[in-house]
C-alpha cells in the first residue's frame, strides 16, 4: 500500500498506477528537447555540407511555425481519438521528419523535414499536457503541470 500513495496519503504521479506513464512522458519530453539541442549544435555543419548558408534560419523557423499547426492538430486529434493515438501519431510524424532530415541531400528538403518534425513536436507537446492533466488532482497540480517544462530548464522545482 505504501507504493500506491504519496506521503500525504494521496495518489501521485509516481505511484504504481502512474509510474510507467510518468516515465514514458519524461523520456519523450527529454527526447524532443535533446533533438532540438542537437539540431542547433549540428546546424553549422549541416549548412556547410548542404551548401545552404542562405537558408540558415529556415530550419528553426519551419519547426516553430509548424509546431503551432501541430498543436492545433494535436488538440483536435486528442479530443477525437484519445491521448494514446495522439501521442503515437506525434511520435510517428516527428520520427518521420527526423529520418527525412537526416537523409536529406538538399537544404530545401531539410527545411521541409524540420517542418514535419515541428508538426509532430506540436502534437506531442499538446498530448503530453493533456495526459499530465489526467493524473489525479490535488496539491500536486502545479508540480505536475510544470514537469513537461523541466528538461528545457524552465522550471527550477
Amino acid at each position: 500500500m505504501a507504493d500506491d500513495v504519496g506521503t500525504s496519503g494521496r495518489p501521485t504521479v509516481f505511484d504504481r498506477a502512474h509510474r510507467l506513464t510518468t516515465a514514458g512522458l519524461l523520456m519523450l519530453i527529454t527526447f524532443v528537447a535533446f533533438e532540438s539541442m542537437a539540431v542547433a549544435t549540428a546546424m553549422p555543419t549541416a549548412v556547410a555540407e548542404l551548401d545552404g548558408l542562405a537558408w540558415y534560419g529556415w530550419p528553426f523557423s519551419a519547426f516553430l511555425v509548424a509546431s503551432v499547426f501541430g498543436m492545433v492538430l494535436g488538440g483536435d486529434l486528442d479530443d477525437r481519438r484519445g491521448s494514446r493515438v495522439a501521442v503515437l501519431a506525434g511520435v510517428a510524424v516527428f520520427a518521420a521528419g527526423l529520418l527525412v532530415g537526416g537523409l536529406s541531400g538538399h537544404m530545401a528538403v531539410f527545411v521541409a523535414a524540420r517542418a514535419v518534425q515541428g508538426i509532430g513536436g506540436g502534437i506531442i507537446a499538446v498530448s503530453l499536457y493533456v495526459v499530465a492533466g489526467r493524473v489525479p488532482t490535488g496539491r500536486s497540480c502545479g508540480r505536475r503541470c510544470s514537469r513537461p517544462s523541466r528538461p528545457r530548464g524552465c522550471c527550477p522545482r
